[in-house]
């Protein structure tokens, strides 16, 4: 799924307009994925792609480069969350 794949998360039963998804940052050390300010996402420190969406009705799309190794991509994908803007009564 490396160099130019993509992954879009979404949610798959009752999905509201509310509904986000957003990456947790880590930080730049080994082994650590960071979402820096700007589209760039980084693994260890290392820029393994980009991401844009993921506010408004955009979803959130990531795109990986060359540099996404399986390990990256794994990491990536396992500090996705969730996130509801708003409780419905």
């Amino acid at each position: 799924m490396s160099n130019g794949g993509q992954r879009v998360p979404r949610q798959s039963l009752n999905g509201q307009p509310d509904d986000r998804f957003t990456i947790l940052k880590q930080g730049s050390a080994a082994g650590k994925i960071d979402s820096p300010p700007g589209a760039n996402l980084t693994y260890g420190g290392v820029v393994i792609g980009t991401r844009s969406g993921g506010t408004g009705a955009s979803p959130l799309v990531i795109t990986f480069n060359a540099n996404a190794t399986g390990a990256a991509i794994q990491a990536l994908i396992r500090n996705i969350q969730g996130a509801l803007l708003q409780v419905q009564p």
